[in-house]
């Protein structure tokens, strides 16, 4: 079962209007445009922003069927005919108001870091209390109540998070993008669009770096945003509000599942593996990993996370939880020596893969075995995944290449091996 799946699904319905029926008698997305004149003629006499003709435009649908790019300011065609399904495409800096700072101020103030997102459902886990003397330089982003953040580091990690009434006198990190939009998109209407699967993968696209991957400012800015009516906004905001604690809950309750049988999983391999194993006497001897595995070099070979496709020729594994990221047609950048295991530098999470595949990067580390059974020595390092020391976010293959492994006759792995497989077998099809 995956629940975020299933969410994306409903949005991505949602977005290309196709959820819940349009009013007919709701007013045309055409007048979106006015209300943008309307909204840019406000701040640009308040100062915030200078208006230039040739910074705003909008996609419409014309007579035939095809979509073009049009002056918003000028307004050179009769709309009212031409949009589908009352969808307008804006770019960013058309909807969203321009990002503000604000120092701390008095003894103490609230900061939202990017590492106070959780996000596996989008949300602010964790607001931390700051003396304002001893306030990161990084501390400068003014946020409203229906404003959404947007990391624009790892944008694929979806530190996302609506800011709410609750959290509105905080301060946020530079590190987000802080939406805050005009009047005519509902606050969680847009935040609802930027955890979509359409607007994450399009801003990946544009990640730069190495060690950081990130996004600008203005690849939010110069990315168009389907904003239907301000009616069907609602519509989708309320329907959402009922269905996604459903969601969440039945997230929560898989989660659980899936932890109880994790533990499951390790002591199988804690009684199989372990210095006081009951198979002790299948052994030879115990090694570091380091002695029976090989590091395949595949710099040359990974893919960035901006160059996945959902659909393709080769599939792209990195690591990640999910077995597979997605799909590319880059026929040379395809490891065909399989079977190998992937470990993840800095998630520990680890892979069996026996297909040919495409690395993806940041922390993907590809190994093969010297001596041993490859399934074997999968289940060593994913024993050894469990029992090397966490350190968040960082380098584990240092410390994993130290934990020592019982290693057994070929015949022994072997039945080690399929006496792992069938009880997990069992427990995945829990």
């Amino acid at each position: 079962m995956n629940i975020e799946r299933l969410r994306q699904k409903v949005l991505d319905l949602a977005i290309r209007g196709k959820l819940v029926p349009q009013d007919p008698n709701d007013e045309p997305a055409s007048l979106i445009i006015e209300k943008i004149k309307g909204e840019k003629a406000r701040l640009n006499k308040e100062g915030k922003i200078k208006v230039l003709k040739e910074d705003s435009s909008y996609i419409y649908k014309g007579a035939d069927n095809c979509y073009y790019e049009n002056d918003i300011v000028n307004n050179k065609f009769c709309p009212q005919k031409d949009f589908n399904n009352n969808i307008i495409w804006i770019k960013g800096k058309d909807f969203l108001l321009p990002m503000e700072s604000k120092k701390p101020s008095g003894t103490k103030f609230k900061y939202i870091d990017i590492d106070a997102i959780n996000n596996e459902n989008q949300t602010i886990k964790s607001v931390k209390t700051l003396n304002s003397s001893k306030a990161p330089s990084r501390a400068s982003r003014k946020v409203y109540a229906s404003s959404t953040l947007f990391s624009m580091v790892r944008p694929y990690l979806r530190n996302i998070a609506y800011v709410g009434l609750n959290n509105q006198d905080c301060i946020a990190s530079t590190g987000f993008y802080v939406c805050t939009p005009m009047p005519f998109v509902d606050g969680k209407y847009l935040y609802l669009l930027l955890t979509s699967d359409y607007i994450v993968d399009r801003l990946n696209y544009h990640m730069k770096g190495d060690n950081s991957p990130s996004i600008k400012t203005g690849d939010i800015e110069e990315m168009y945003f389907p904003i239907p009516t301000l009616t069907y906004q609602k519509t989708i905001v309320s329907l959402f509000e009922k269905i996604m604690p459903m969601l969440e809950q039945l997230r929560v309750d898989y989660n659980e599942l899936s932890k109880l049988l994790d533990k499951y999983k390790c002591k199988l391999l804690d009684v199989i593996f372990s210095e006081n194993s009951t198979y002790k006497s299948y052994y030879e001897n115990w090694v570091p990993l380091q002695d029976i595995i090989e590091l395949i070099p595949s710099t040359s070979k990974e893919i960035k996370s901006r160059d996945i496709i959902p659909v393709g020729k080769y599939p792209v594994v990195s690591q990640g939880k999910q077995i597979i990221d997605g799909y590319s047609n880059e026929s040379e950048k395809v490891i065909h020596d399989v079977p190998v295991i992937i470990f993840g530098d800095h998630t520990r999470t680890v892979k069996y893969i026996d297909f040919e595949f495409i690395p993806g990067g940041d922390g993907t580390k590809i190994l093969k075995n010297v001596k041993t059974y490859d399934k074997y020595l999968y289940y060593c390092i994913l024993y050894a995944s469990l029992v090397i020391e966490d350190r968040g976010y960082n380098r584990h293959f240092s410390l994993l290449n130290k934990v020592t492994v019982p290693i057994a006759t070929p015949d022994k792995q072997k039945e080690i091996v399929k006496y792992i497989d069938g009880i997990f077998s069992i427990l995945s099809s829990i």
